[in-house]
């Protein structure tokens, strides 16, 4: 039996425990509203955004930024290379070295080694054989190897020549007894070096608003190229009135394949020729009459850029994905001949024939004068040597090779063959080193920064491998052109050339260059505003929830 005194207590325990079921089901309430925000929170936060980052990145291989950096100009490097001196007197070749030692540590871009010794019994014998200047190329003295010089002192060269020195058409050079170092000094700077004009072509690629101030410039070719095409084409405006005579795979065969078989160390050539008819040169002719070459029509050489145009559409150089460089033979019909160049100074050229850097060369063969005053086609021979002795001078320079200034105690053999002398292309060969490795120097250095600057460009697997390559074969040029290897430094430095350049141009660098960043936020931040406004105002509540944990534990263990 309950007692009344006994109610109000049992009342009071149980109100006590349904206010104690109350609370631990709101706590059970508040905790369950907080996990599901710390979820929503983790979720989008440690998972959705991260995701979002990840897929919403373009794919960028790592590139080797250090390396590029360390790419530095060819003449904190120096070229090395070795010249031999040969006198009859030993004494005599130590005082030489010395003196280009003298001379050539002053070089910033030439790291000469020089070793002198004396001419043998039997050297001197083949030597005093020679009769003619000629002979001396044929004299076998020692081996040189490629970018090397042979210095040789001849006695008594003065029966063959009045001049000091000798360049042969190998890589030796002959001098006089007579002769100091001064001379010796200035012939390989000129001539063989050319040291001043490698740095001004170097310093013009570094500082492009250099280039073009000179003859070298204007005839000079890219640093690069990997497959070279020389169109021959003999252009024919009116066939109806000249039929012209010629043999053009035998002259190629002749005059042009030789020369291009010595020049294949420098490039790949692919040579190909055709027949064109009714290519008119597109220009306005001015008829004059000199005493020389009595009437004519004269067009200005400066003229020729409005003529390339014209040749263009017949010729069809454009068919070939590689670089190409036209040589042109046109014929004029009797409307417009006989037709000459003029210089800009008002004189007729000499050899009729006019060239364009990077373009190619052009040669006007004028018909006989009989061939306009009779009503049938006549026949016209091609003087085959002429024509193609002017092509091989403009390939020339259109390859590289310059015309060098003269030098009045100086000379040259003049060249028996359409063979280039092995000195011009070990010349052309440092250039084409050089401006290799700058070019590719250039190129990685100024990819490198864009590439850093703007981060949603693309950089694929391909263009990461061109790109590790150049910087791995730039690197090797210059190592290998500092020890003196030039045929090897100059493979390496073409493929860093070609491989920079294929990076560079790549089409797939351009794929997101148009969709930066501020972009992609504009797109996605009306997606995820609207989500995250309630995720981000949780979590004050959530912090102020853990914080409360965190003292109710405490107070339990005190």
């Amino acid at each position: 039996m309950v007692v009344e005194e006994d109610l109000p207590t049992m009342k009071s325990k149980k109100e006590k425990a349904e206010m104690k079921k109350a609370e631990k089901e709101e706590l059970e309430e508040e905790n369950a509203r907080m996990l599901a925000a710390v979820a929503f929170a983790v979720v989008l936060i440690g998972i959705g955004l991260p995701l979002w980052w990840k897929t919403t990145q373009v794919y960028r291989v790592a590139l080797p930024y250090n390396k590029i950096d360390a790419l530095r100009p060819q003449e904190e490097k120096g070229l090395s290379l070795k010249i031999t001196v040969l006198t009859i007197e030993e004494p005599r070749g130590t005082q030489l070295c010395a003196d280009f030692d003298t001379v050539f540590r002053l070089s910033k871009l030439f790291r000469v080694k020089c070793e002198s010794r004396g001419l043998n019994s039997a050297e001197k014998a083949r030597i005093g054989n020679v009769q003619r200047l000629h002979d001396l190329d044929r004299v076998e003295l020692i081996p040189v190897a490629l970018g090397d010089i042979l210095l040789v002192e001849v006695p008594g060269i003065s029966r063959l020549t009045q001049n000091l020195v000798v360049l042969g058409s190998k890589r030796a050079a002959f001098f006089s007894s007579e002769t100091g170092s001064k001379k010796l000094i200035m012939v390989l700077n000129e001539w063989l070096l050319r040291e001043e004009t490698i740095t001004q072509t170097l310093k013009a690629m570094r500082a492009p608003t250099l280039a073009g101030k000179g003859k070298e410039a204007r005839t000079r070719v890219p640093p690069t190229v990997g497959n070279l095409d020389i169109l021959l084409s003999l252009a024919v405006p009116s066939p109806e009135e000249i039929r012209v005579d010629w043999d053009i795979t035998a002259a190629i065969e002749d005059y042009l394949q030789p020369f291009l078989d010595e020049m294949s160390s420098v490039s790949n050539f692919s040579v190909k020729s055709q027949v064109t008819y009714f290519a008119s040169l597109g220009v306005r002719k001015k008829a004059v009459n000199t005493k020389e070459l009595g009437p004519h029509y004269a067009i200005q050489e400066e003229l020729l850029p409005q003529i390339i145009s014209p040749l263009e559409k017949k010729i069809g150089s454009h068919v070939s994905t590689s670089a190409s460089l036209c040589l042109v033979l046109y014929i004029p019909g009797c409307t417009e001949a006989p037709l000459h160049f003029y210089t800009k100074q008002g004189q007729p050229v000499p050899t009729n024939a006019i060239i364009s850097a990077r373009w190619g060369g052009l040669i006007v063969l004028n018909p006989p004068n009989y061939a306009c005053k009779s009503d049938e086609v006549i026949d016209m021979d091609v003087p085959t040597l002429k024509v193609m002795g002017l092509f091989l001078a403009q390939l020339r320079q259109l390859l590289g090779i310059p015309e060098l200034e003269p030098i009045h105690f100086a000379e040259m053999l003049p060249l028996m063959e359409a063979e280039p002398r092995l000195w011009e292309i070990d010349s052309l060969m440092r250039t084409r080193a050089l401006e290799q490795v700058t070019s590719a120097t250039l190129t990685l250095q100024s990819l490198a920064k864009l590439l850093g600057q703007i981060g949603n460009i693309v950089i694929g697997d391909e263009v990461g491998r061109s790109i590790f390559v150049a910087t791995e074969s730039a690197h090797s040029a210059e190592q290998l052109l500092s020890e003196g290897k030039l045929k090897e430094g100059f493979d390496h430095s073409r493929v860093a050339f070609l491989e920079s350049e294929s990076a560079f141009t790549d089409p797939s660098l351009l794929a997101l260059l148009y969709f930066p960043d501020d972009q992609k936020y504009a797109v996605y931040i009306p997606l995820f505003l609207p989500v995250m406004i309630p995720v981000l105002m949780s979590l004050k509540t959530i912090k102020n929830w853990v914080l409360k944990k965190l003292s109710q534990g405490k107070h339990k263990r005190d």
